[in-house]
């Protein structure tokens, strides 16, 4: 029995070619070299040189890593108490995030305005950046830098100046003493003592009415009430949420992917639009009425409308 033998040349394939081996040495040069001076970097960074001279260290600084190690072994609550513990008489405190990223934790209110002052770009870690997107949106003035800091901080500043600073004394006052009547008058119809988890539900009760008057000139309505607002329970969730997911098993994809349908998933999403929705409807409304407010929201639309037209989108 005959057998015919056609090969793959009769087809027009031509085996590949051996790689260049000048080329392959040159790569290898090229790699080897730029591996060799990020190495030497790290290594000649001590563990034990401070970001900034003038503050404190957090101790046990790696060489390599830095105290991204300490980051995510402790919690939030145990992070902040650590670098409390380490701080100088001021507050201030730095880390490395990495080998050649310093980070700098302040305290008090001056420090910070004198950093953001000066300093128009600031460098944050990867993660939280994106989850503090997926929270407060991609212009959040928490993770604005560079150029769009700077336009949105002049804008922000000049709204703040052209409002009344006896105003808003007058309405942080009128709050306290909301909450204070309505927690007066549950203790008269009770005939005893109301129970809270602590006294930082108050706080939390007179921050977001506060805020919605002064910013919108909306009443949240949770002194009132003696509880949290849903716009104010859904922030915070969010905002626990997002810090668990940046401390705890960050790199699992149904943390990182907020369209993977799990339930974890599915409740930010509903608290976000929650969150969205609302603002977004004072926003609407404060641009489509006619009545002259006194507000935050008021004075940064007018510092961005200039002949007419909106320069500041919703967003």
């Amino acid at each position: 029995m005959d057998f015919s033998v056609t090969t793959l040349a009769e087809y027009g394939y031509e085996p590949p070619r051996p790689p260049n081996p000048i080329m392959l040495i040159a790569t290898s040069m090229l790699v080897g070299t730029l591996s060799l001076i990020w190495i030497r970097s790290i290594w000649r960074r001590p563990s034990h040189r401070k970001p900034h001279p003038s503050i404190p260290m957090l101790p046990g600084s790696h060489c390599v890593f830095g105290h991204l190690l300490w980051l995510l072994r402790l919690d939030f609550v145990d992070r902040q108490r650590s670098i409390l513990d380490h701080s100088d008489e001021r507050g201030r405190c730095s880390v490395w995030l990495g080998p050649t990223l310093p980070s700098i934790s302040l305290t008090r209110v001056e420090d910070a305005h004198k950093l953001l002052r000066n300093h128009h770009t600031r460098h944050s870690v990867p993660i939280f950046r994106y989850h503090f997107e997926r929270l407060a949106g991609r212009n959040n003035l928490l993770m604005l830098n560079g150029r769009e800091w700077k336009h949105y901080q002049s804008a922000l500043k000049a709204a703040l100046s052209r409002s009344d600073p006896v105003q808003l004394q007058r309405i942080a006052r009128g709050t306290t003493q909301t909450l204070t009547d309505n927690v007066k008058a549950r203790i008269n119809d009770t005939g005893g003592p109301i129970k809270v988890d602590s006294v930082e539900t108050f706080m939390k009760m007179i921050t977001v009415d506060v805020f919605g008057r002064a910013a919108f000139s909306h009443d949240f309505g949770s002194c009132a009430e003696l509880k949290l607002c849903p716009f104010a329970r859904a922030f915070e969730y969010m905002e626990e949420d997002a810090l668990d997911r940046c401390n705890k098993r960050a790199l699992l994809p149904q943390n990182l992917l907020y369209w993977i349908p799990t339930q974890r998933n599915r409740k930010f999403n509903a608290n976000r639009r929650l969150v969205r929705g609302s603002l977004a409807d004072i926003v609407q409304k404060r641009r489509q009425g006619c009545k002259k407010v006194d507000d935050i929201l008021s004075k940064i639309i007018e510092t961005h409308t200039d002949g007419g037209s909106a320069t500041m989108s919703d967003e």
